[in-house]
């Protein structure tokens, strides 16, 4: 699930949820196509929603169903460019979870260190994804970049990243990481960010992540 925190009012009402369903019609045909090409379901649904908890798109595995504020994502849109590229990266991220995030919701390391696993597993598929479809690095760094606050701790969402962040980008993360956390631990979170990268199995990234949260100490400090 997409984790870029934004202000979002409250749901639609059942009129508008209608209207707005209708207003965007045509690129949710054109997303479900596409989707069902990329996953190779033939099940696989897009819908427009508003979310009260602040999330612009969202997944079920369970029932190959991707929901996306569209209305959102036109409204941080300057024109219907960059809407596209919005709404394609937003698209193309919650496919990645269908293809390749398998969690278990119910572990208990899961429940404990669920942020620290939310970014760690959404760096890992846009990095698979990007190894199928090296396009789609435009589309993730376009929409990362419109969210990304960079504070102390962004580091674990650019490092993870760095093959389609801007360079300069990531070392600030680096260095700002660096100076509350010192030298030796950030080269050790490098280090776990990059086995999770390769690492498939849940048990393992569990693991991982268990070991990054002892090294960072305490939640994440940012919204991103």
């Amino acid at each position: 699930m997409m984790k870029y925190r934004c202000s979002i009012p409250n749901a639609y009402t059942e009129q508008e949820d209608a209207t707005q369903a209708a207003a965007f019609q045509q690129e949710i045909l054109w997303l479900r196509k596409t989707d069902r090409i990329l996953t190779g379901s033939t099940k696989l649904t897009v819908k427009n929603y508003r979310s009260k908890e602040k999330i612009i798109a969202q997944s079920n595995i369970e029932t190959e169903a991707i929901q996306i504020d569209f209305g959102h994502v036109k409204r941080i849109s300057k024109n219907y460019n960059e809407f596209v590229i919005n709404v394609k990266a937003t698209d193309y991220h919650e496919v990645c979870h269908l293809l390749f995030t398998r969690v278990d919701v119910h572990d208990h390391r899961f429940k404990e260190n669920k942020q620290i696993v939310n970014i760690l597993e959404d760096s890992r598929i846009e990095c698979l994804f990007i190894s199928m479809y090296p396009t789609a690095a435009m589309y993730f760094k376009h929409l990362m970049l419109r969210y990304l606050n960079v504070n102390y701790d962004v580091m674990l969402l650019t490092w993870g990243r760095r093959i389609y962040l801007p360079e300069k980008i990531v070392k600030r993360s680096v260095e700002l990481f660096a100076e509350v956390y010192g030298t030796e631990v950030t080269q050790k979170v490098q280090a776990l960010i990059d086995k999770y990268l390769f690492t498939h199995d849940f048990e393992s990234q569990m693991q991982i992540t268990v070991e990054l949260a002892k090294l960072i100490g305490h939640p994440i400090n940012n919204d991103s």
